[in-house]
């Protein structure tokens, strides 16, 4: 096991944060870019968004695979063919051209990103002392947002200046020195057990996964408000570049900024969910996230800034507690089940800008956050009935005995 303050804790937990940041600055750096690339291809917002959605939902169609895969041959190597395949992809992209060309090759970004997010929490699972797992997933998770913020300001910086394509020539430099980090410092698994890999048990873990509803439950509430939080930047871009904002994408990418809020939060996990439990910290990240939400009904962007802060805030720290609740509450493959998680919650990337749509087509922007607060309540309803369930369930098994 990897223990506290120790050489080994510190290399491997960089490395994997190194790695994690450089998946998720591939995979957002797009994100506000889209108006530019809307007027640059003549396309509309549903359109346009395919460019970011199609990568996240490659992303979590892969996943499944990989989590299984990695059941079976382990994790170290499939997060090294992760960041290595991201590199070739991210390479090709420089040459780009086209809607259709920039689409499939996002579609095959989205594939190869998978491998790591797929397997990284998993291996924490497997090497790291258990009192030190929702601490490093922690920080881990936080790697991801600060990865999305530098990638979105890159984006956002360099397209305004040059172009997309000259932005993956940077992407692809950055990559490759991930790629060099993991291999040198990514502790090699001494507490990996191997199961082989049998199609018919991947399809019993996943439907074991799918049925336990303690578990799909929290799949689904995560799902809707990662679907509400990621698209209403995207949405908000749409409204920032028309009078009277007039805003660049230099300035979209550093609305991005916000998802410091969610750094912190995911970093603070660990801390909050020891002292008032774990689900509590997940319905209490929700209510920040709807609270949040109301800030940005303004007109003034300070207060919408304001509104962004808190919601990244509330959102991380509800997903970096729910990642921890399914790796501890996975009876079996936890890679799977992992997995899972996180196809539910690219899931709700893909489908959010349809989520929001109709919203937004009949009433605009101040219709768009009341439909992203109607999907926030269902996700607490659900988290309500979940802790209801588990408290019956608590009580019958005390009566029992």
């Amino acid at each position: 096991m990897i223990h506290h303050k120790t050489p080994q804790y510190y290399q491997t937990v960089l490395a994997l944060a190194l790695g994690s940041a450089a998946i998720f600055a591939n995979l957002y750096c797009l994100q506000p870019l889209l108006p530019t690339l809307a007027n640059d291809f003549g396309k509309g917002l549903l359109d346009i968004t395919l460019v970011f959605t199609i990568a996240t939902f490659a992303m979590a169609g892969s996943l499944i695979f990989y989590g299984a895969l990695s059941d079976a041959i382990g994790r170290y190597w499939l997060m090294l063919l992760s960041l290595g395949g991201t590199s070739l992809v991210t390479l090709a992209m420089v040459w780009a051209e086209g809607f259709e060309q920039l689409l499939f090759l996002r579609l095959l970004q989205g594939v190869v990103l998978g491998a790591l997010p797929a397997v990284a929490i998993a291996y924490i699972g497997d090497e790291f002392s258990p009192h030190l797992v929702p601490g490093v997933v922690g920080i881990y998770i936080a790697a991801n947002t600060l990865g999305g913020i530098g990638g979105r300001l890159l984006g956002g910086f360099i397209a305004e200046s040059y172009s997309w394509n000259d932005l993956y020539i940077v992407m692809t430099g950055l990559n490759a020195l991930a790629l060099l980090a993991l291999y040198r410092w990514l502790t090699q698994p001494k507490n990996f057990v191997s199961q082989p890999l049998k199609v018919a048990g991947v399809l019993r873990d996943i439907w074991h996964h799918m049925s336990h509803f303690e578990l799909i439950t929290i799949y689904v509430v995560i799902g809707l408000a990662f679907g509400v939080f990621i698209n209403l930047y995207s949405y908000l871009a749409f409204i920032l570049v028309e009078p009277p904002f007039n805003a660049g994408s230099s300035f979209i990418g550093l609305l991005f900024v916000t998802y410091l809020a969610g750094t912190f939060a995911s970093a603070s996990s660990g801390w909050i969910a020891h002292r008032i439990g774990q689900l509590n910290t997940i319905v209490f990240g929700i209510l920040v996230f709807m609270l949040g939400v109301l800030f940005l009904f303004s007109a003034d962007i300070r207060v919408t800034i304001l509104g962004l802060t808190i919601n990244a805030f509330g959102f991380f720290l509800a997903h970096s507690v729910s990642s921890s609740w399914v790796n501890g509450h996975a009876k079996k493959a936890k890679a799977s089940a992992s997995a899972g998680y996180l196809v539910f919650y690219y899931l709700g990337a893909s489908v959010g800008p349809l989520m929001l749509y109709p919203f937004w087509h009949t009433g605009g922007w101040s219709r768009t956050l009341i439909g992203a607060e109607l999907y926030l309540s269902l996700s607490l309803g659900l988290l309500v009935w979940l802790m209801l369930r588990l408290r019956k369930a608590k009580a019958a098994a005390v009566t029992l005995a």
